[in-house]
């Protein structure tokens, strides 16, 4: 017998793109379905279009609540949630006909707790692939060998949430971040650690929308201070569980993230960046390792000469590829 899998949709003002959105959910070749619409107090016609896509098909459940930012909404989906699976899909985006069985497929056929694949980005329906996949490749991989990936420079893919399936129980004890932006990276590490094993698919299921009209392309100060206080809370962490690889390789990423943010900031104002610099003044504390110590003080000190040896690496190393 095939198992319940709930599908979690936070909405808010999405009245342009959530019917596109729900169409790709509905068309999933998987039809044992729960959809959980969360209503995050949206005020264009985005909770009447998910009133008339419940009315249209009994897998559908919806929810309108005030608004509390897409974390609130992912955490009151889960409470109600019946399926002992989940996947978070944003209402913005697309997921491919075939994503929902070939993530089941896969945690199944290898007894896993989080089975994930590729995402892409889109801005138009015409870089959509219809592909049918009759045969992936994947990668199995130990909850250690997963977290590996995730606590890296480049690991986009291991760290957001919606292109997984989760069993619900590695959620035990953890939600995500109300009232932070970069709430993936303050959950998805949490989650990984609780699994003992997942499975990558080299599969392009997952369609990210890239919205020009988006605000999450528009600078803001929050945005720097919420995604360095991730990095600082995946220190503290690891530090909790006395973890000593995972806490050392968290230190690495934390002054990383902490040069680059300022290296992002370089065509703000001044004052934006004189209170970057405020901010991290009290983030040293995170760092143990000599070397790391050192380097966050250098770039304390010299945070634009800093910055402009991280723009003259970049240029170099384009350069290289050119060639």
């Amino acid at each position: 017998m095939r198992e319940l899998i709930s599908i979690i949709v936070p909405v808010y003002n999405v009245e342009k793109y959530l019917a596109r959105c729900l169409e790709s959910i509905l068309e999933q070749t998987y039809k044992d379905l729960e959809v959980i619409l969360v209503d995050d107090g949206s005020t264009d016609a985005s909770p009447q279009i998910c009133d008339q896509y419940a009315e249209k098909d009994k897998r559908i459940r919806v929810v309108h609540k005030k608004n509390g930012g897409l974390s609130d909404a992912r955490n009151c989906g889960m409470r109600i949630m019946r399926g002992n699976y989940v996947i978070f899909i944003d209402s913005d985006d697309l997921v491919h006909k075939q994503a929902v069985e070939l993530l089941y497929q896969n945690i199944k056929k290898y007894n896993a707790d989080i089975c994930y694949a590729e995402h892409v980005r889109f801005s138009k329906m015409s870089e959509i692939s219809e592909e049918e996949y009759k045969h992936v490749k994947v990668d199995v991989l130990t909850g250690r060998e997963m977290e590996r990936r995730a606590i890296s420079i480049r690991s986009e893919r291991e760290v957001i949430a919606p292109n997984k399936l989760y069993k619900k129980e590695i959620f035990n004890g953890i939600s995500f971040p109300v009232g932070k932006y970069h709430e993936d990276m303050y959950t998805t590490y949490k989650v990984i650690y609780n699994a003992k094993k997942s499975v990558y698919i080299n599969a392009n299921l997952y369609y990210y929308f890239m919205n020009s009209e988006s605000i999450t392309h528009n600078f803001s100060l929050k945005k720097v201070k919420d995604s360095i206080d991730a990095s600082a809370e995946q220190i503290a962490f690891f530090k909790k569980e006395k973890d000593m690889e995972f806490f050392l390789k968290a230190q690495r990423i934390f002054l990383v993230s902490v040069i680059w943010q300022y290296y992002k900031m370089r065509n703000e104002e001044k004052k934006c960046k004189l209170q970057y610099i405020s901010f991290i003044q009290e983030k040293k504390s995170y760092l143990t390792k000599p070397l790391y110590k050192l380097l966050f003080s250098i770039f304390k000190s010299f945070p634009d000469v800093v910055s402009f040896g991280i723009s003259l690496l970049r240029r170099i190393k384009t350069g290289c590829k050119s060639y």
